[in-house]
Formats: structure tokens, C-alpha cells, sequence
């Protein structure tokens, strides 16, 4: 550690009492002082001092101060202090006083500091911030990576403390988050009601104890919704985030995950989701396959996989709980026969299928999810029955089913499974892992 100070005086009296004992009354100022600790990262310019110094009589209780006009670590955060200094005993003093991050101006620290000559130098620091609401520029400021666009605020404040004894430097802090909201307009996606409570056991290190938690009440990615999620993770070392669990309700059912480590080697990661109770007809609306109404749930899992930027389904598989069925209503079935010609072979079984969901009582379902490229594809397979008389007759020369007018009676079926191939787009989701690339990265 280096310092200058070009204005230095002592000044003050020197007096022997009747015991020859020493009585000293001194007062150091100094002005425009710079401190370089290349060790710490951290640099001081425009430094002003006043201090008294008794002895040995401390307790006369007079004030000192200082002033920071400029304090920096690691070249990127940057701050200004001033305070008060006391003398509290022979080698100690008691520093207090307010500290201002240059790049955000609404954001305010207040500390309180013990120093100590015992066997070398010692100190404690307690701190605290005022609330103070955060948005993209304010991070900006403060981060030097080139972040994503997005358009968020929260409201944020925290509180810690510092130990140096016997050489070793000891942090801890607790960060809370309150209210966040976070919108990315390329992709659509929103997130309200974002509230965590993140205890670090080391600034310098970056880390946090094990099991914090973050919550999220909404998070919507164009027709997806999600609700009250909840993240459990663990800051390992400021390079390394160990997400320990993820829940959340997802169309009105329960979905959660195994833990996953950021970052991984070739920027891969494989993840499964758990699905417990999905209503299927939120499910249909959601990810764009049928304008749905009804009843009934399905359970299963979707594997996901990523990997430089490129999201995938891999085999995801849901099914009714067996005993269990279910009503499906869909408003626009006419989408299942969209494009097929009307010689086509298979129309006549797509047009029953068609006709069938409008109105379907199903004893077992099962969605199988795959996606290829920039297209989902979902295979949905229903075994029961119409709940209603469909305008359908057995032709023996046809060698089917075939639709008729309404002067017939049409058939009533008691019995049927139906299986549909869908190909819905997957951009939106594509974007998004590009989105989620470029955070990585």
C-alpha cells in the first residue's frame, strides 16, 4: 500500500503532569492525499483528514473527519465518502459516516467501523443501504459486460458486515430484492412480482450460502404462463450458480425440476421437467395447438435440452392418471384437417377426428412432445368416446367412416381412439434461447 499526502500538519500540546506522566493533545490534518492497495484492487484520490489524538485521556470525545472524493475498486465501482472520526480508546478509533456510489446517485450507504492497533492493524465494519429502486441503466453503470436489452426495476437494499483480525479479512452480506419486474421485448417475455432474500458469507469470493431462495410471482413468454415460481440456488464462487430446485404452477398444475450447475462445459445443459396434474386443455391453448374448454389433468415429464442456443423436446411424454378421464371441447378442430386435400386418403379419418373434439369424453390421453428444428411437434393420442351423435356413416364401399347431411341420423360411437399429429411453430421458443445464449456468453 502507498500514500501521499502533499498537505500534511501536526499541531497540538505536550505537557508533563506532577508524575512526570505524558499528557498529549495532537490534531493531524491532511489534504488531497492518494491511496494506491494494488493488493485490494483499490484506489483513493482526494482524501482529506482531521483528526485529534489524546492520550492518555480518550474520553474527551472529540471529533474528527475525513473525506473521499473518489474511491475505486477493481477500476470498474467507484464511490465517494465522508464521515466522522472518534477516538474511543488508547489504539482505537470509531469511524462513521455515508458512502455514495458515483454511478447510481440515489443509492446511499451508511456504516459504522471500529480500527484498532493490537498486534497490527484490526477493524470491523457494519453497513446498511437505504431502498432505493433499480432499473436497466442503473446496472449498466455498474456492470461492464455489455448486458441484453431489457426494460426491469426493483427495489433493492441490503446490509453486512466485515471483519479483519489477525491478517484475514472475514464478509458477509444479505441482499434483498423487492417487487422486480423484468420485460424483454424481442422475446415477449414477462416477469412480475420478483422477490428474493440472498445471503452472501463472501464478498470478495462472491458466495452465498447454500438453499437461497428467489420467487417470481408471474412469468408470461407469449402465450405461456407461468405462476409462483420458486428457485433454490446457491452462488458457489461469482463464476459458478448451482440451482438446487425449481417450482412452479403451470396450467393450474405443479411442475419442478432436479438441480443443474451454470456454467457447463460446452455450453450444454439437459433439464426435466415434472409435471404433476396439468389441466390439458390449458395446456393445449397454451403452447398454440387448440382453442380448448373442459376437464381433466395429465402428468409425465419434458426433457429439454440446450445447447448454444438452440432449445429442443426430447421425447416428452404426458398422460391422464389411469381411472381418472376427462372432457376436452375445441373450438377450432378444423385446424387438423387445414391443407389436406379432400381425395386425400387419410381425410376422412382426419374429418371424424376433427369432429369428434369438439365434444369428447376421454377415458386415457397421452401428449408425446418432439421438436425438430424451428417445429414442435405433439402427437396427441385420446381413447373414449363423443359425447355427442356425429354426422358420420360406415360406408362398406368406401371402407370407412364418411361425413353426411343432416338428413341423416348419423352414428353414435361408443368407443374410439383417436391419435393427432400436430407441427406447431417453435420460433418464439428459438428466439428465446438465443436470448438465453446471449446471457450466458
Amino acid at each position: 500500500m502507498e500514500s501521499t499526502f502533499p498537505g500534511a500538519s501536526l499541531s497540538g500540546s505536550f505537557h508533563l503532569d506532577k508524575a512526570n506522566t505524558p499528557l498529549v493533545n495532537m490534531l493531524l490534518k491532511a489534504s488531497k492525499g492518494k491511496i494506491s492497495a494494488p493488493e485490494f484492487k483499490t484506489y483513493a484520490s482526494g482524501l482529506n483528514l482531521e483528526i485529534p489524538f489524546h492520550y492518555p485521556n480518550t474520553q474527551k470525545n472529540v471529533t474528527g473527519n475525513y473525506s473521499i472524493s473518489k474511491l475505486s475498486y477493481d477500476n470498474q465501482y467507484k464511490f465517494s465518502t465522508s464521515g466522522k472520526i472518534l477516538q474511543t480508546g488508547l489504539k482505537k478509533f470509531q469511524i462513521s459516516g455515508g458512502v455514495n456510489l458515483l454511478t447510481i446517485s440515489d443509492l446511499k450507504v451508511q456504516f459504522k467501523s471500529i480500527v484498532w492497533f493490537e498486534k497490527g492493524l484490526n477493524a470491523s465494519l457494519d453497513f446498511n443501504t437505504n431502498h432505493v429502486s433499480l432499473n436497466f441503466t442503473d446496472i449498466e453503470n455498474i456492470i461492464p459486460q455489455k448486458l441484453q436489452t431489457a426494460d426491469f426495476d426493483m427495489i433493492v437494499f441490503a446490509k453486512g458486515k466485515a471483519r479483519f483480525l489477525n491478517h484475514h479479512l472475514k464478509t458477509s452480506m444479505s441482499l434483498n430484492i423487492n417487487d422486480g419486474k423484468i420485460f424483454m421485448p424481442d422475446t415477449n417475455f414477462t416477469a412480475t412480482g420478483i422477490n428474493a432474500i440472498i445471503e452472501l458469507n463472501d464478498l470478495l469470493a462472491l458466495e452465498s450460502f447454500p438453499g437461497q431462495t428467489l420467487t417470481i410471482d408471474t412469468i408470461e413468454v407469449n402465450k405461456i404462463k407461468i405462476k409462483n415460481a420458486k428457485i433454490r440456488f446457491t452462488i458457489e464462487d461469482g463464476k459458478s450458480l448451482l440451482i438446487e430446485n425449481i417450482r412452479f404452477n403451470w396450467c393450474n398444475g405443479l411442475v419442478s425440476t432436479e438441480s443443474i450447475r451454470f456454467p457447463q462445459k460446452n455450453n450444454s445443459y439437459f433439464l426435466t421437467f415434472y409435471c404433476d396434474r396439468l389441466e390439458m386443455t390449458q395446456l393445449l391453448k397454451q403452447m398454440g395447438a387448440f382453442n380448448a374448454q373442459g376437464s381433466g389433468t395429465l402428468n409425465g415429464r419434458i426433457p429439454v435440452i440446450y445447447s448454444d442456443g438452440d432449445i429442443a423436446f426430447d421425447n416428452g411424454f404426458l398422460f391422464s392418471t389411469p381411472g381418472s378421464g376427462g372432457k376436452v371441447v375445441i373450438e377450432n378442430s378444423d385446424r387438423i384437417i387445414a391443407g389436406i386435400p379432400l381425395d386425400n386418403p387419410q381425410f376422412a379419418q382426419l374429418d371424424l377426428a376433427q369432429e369428434a373434439l369438439k365434444d369428447f369424453d376421454y377415458h386415457w390421453a397421452k401428449l408425446v412432445f418432439n421438436s425438430f428444428e424451428d417445429t414442435l411437434d405433439v402427437k396427441m393420442e385420446l381413447n373414449g368416446k363423443p359425447s355427442k351423435v356425429l354426422p358420420f356413416e360406415y360406408k362398406k364401399e368406401f371402407g370407412g367412416f364418411v361425413r353426411v347431411d343432416a338428413s341423416s341420423p348419423g352414428s353414435q360411437f361408443e368407443g374410439i381412439k383417436l391419435d393427432v399429429n400436430l407441427k406447431l411453430p417453435f420460433n418464439d421458443v428459438m428466439k428465446f434461447g438465443n436470448k438465453i445464449k446471449s446471457i450466458l456468453n
